[in-house]
């Protein structure tokens, strides 16, 4: 009779064992998923993915990236970028010197970002800016690209020049500008070439009228360089706008050389009949590299 007491307590024991053990068999741990979902991946191709995606700038402490080119429903040239401020600071970021097919063209942007902050941004060009310059396709754009603390554009932490060719490095041909019968051309050589495309007259103040020269100018040399106008007359009598402008290696730029209404009244002009000035071109040094007078009858 022990015996089979015995015996029955053993069975008991190894049924309830076998049970423990097929609970604990059907235990598991799901494993958690790192890759995005469905939503974000389609989030991501849409908004951050095109054919002309590109990396410009990216370190430890922001990124710059170009998404996509296009234009928007005016016509106006734009880019939407992605930003990223990886700092624990409040950065601005921004573009200067800014050349779209060897132009100057500058868009005015900079943008600050908060702390650990990503953004997708735009940057636009006007289409009339473009239509000025005989830009119908962008094939080039160059721009110097900055991003420091804050208040603080001493601390630099990106300080590097961009060139980007939307269409591919093969697309792009460098092009000068052809003379038209309304260009009065005042100076041509191997550096540098100036001309008056437009005289603007309008008047503001009485019946003395402002004036307005705008010029197109040529970087033609492979240096950096600084124009300025010296000795500057009108109709004889010295008159010195404070004309002073930077342009890169083979690079130009349509540009405005004015006189208010007031001035020329000061001066008693109420019709311009000569203008004369020097031309000079530095480069960034200060050294001068070419000194030349001109003459502009309009």
């Amino acid at each position: 009779m022990n015996l089979k007491k015995l015996l029955a307590l053993l069975l008991a024991l190894l049924l309830v064992s076998s049970l423990v053990g097929c609970g604990s068999s059907e235990e598991t741990t799901e494993p958690v998923s790192t890759e995005p979902s469905s939503e974000e991946e389609e989030y991501l191709q849409t908004v951050f993915r095109s054919d002309s995606d590109q990396t410009l700038y990216s370190d430890r402490s922001c990124s710059f990236r170009l998404v996509k080119t296009g234009r928007d429903a005016e016509g106006n040239y734009c880019w939407t970028v992605e930003l990223k401020n990886l700092t624990t600071a409040e950065l601005l970021m921004s573009l200067d010197e800014v050349y779209v097919n060897d132009y100057a063209a500058d868009p005015c942007w900079a943008v600050t970002l908060a702390a650990g902050e990503t953004r997708v941004a735009e940057i636009g060009w006007f289409a009339r800016d473009f239509a000025a310059c005989g830009i119908s396709t962008v094939g080039k754009v160059d721009a110097h690209f900055r991003a420091y603390p804050k208040g603080k554009p001493q601390s630099l932490l990106a300080d590097t020049d961009l060139t980007v060719y939307p269409s591919g490095i093969e697309a792009y041909t460098a092009q000068w500008r052809s003379w038209l019968s309304s260009d009065t051309v005042l100076l041509e050589s191997e550096l540098c070439a100036l001309a008056v495309t437009e005289v603007i007259a309008d008047s503001v103040h009485g019946d003395v009228e402002g004036y307005t020269l705008r010029l197109y100018l040529e970087n033609r040399s492979e240096t950096d360089a600084v124009f300025s106008l010296e000795n500057v007359t009108l109709n004889g009598q010295s008159s010195d706008p404070n004309w002073i402008r930077p342009l890169g290696a083979e690079k130009k730029f349509f540009v405005d050389l004015y006189w208010s209404d007031r001035e020329m009244a000061a001066l008693e002009i109420a019709q311009v009949l000569s203008v004369q000035m020097e031309l000079v071109m530095c480069d960034e040094s200060g050294t001068e590299l070419a000194r030349q007078q001109l003459d502009f009858k309009p």
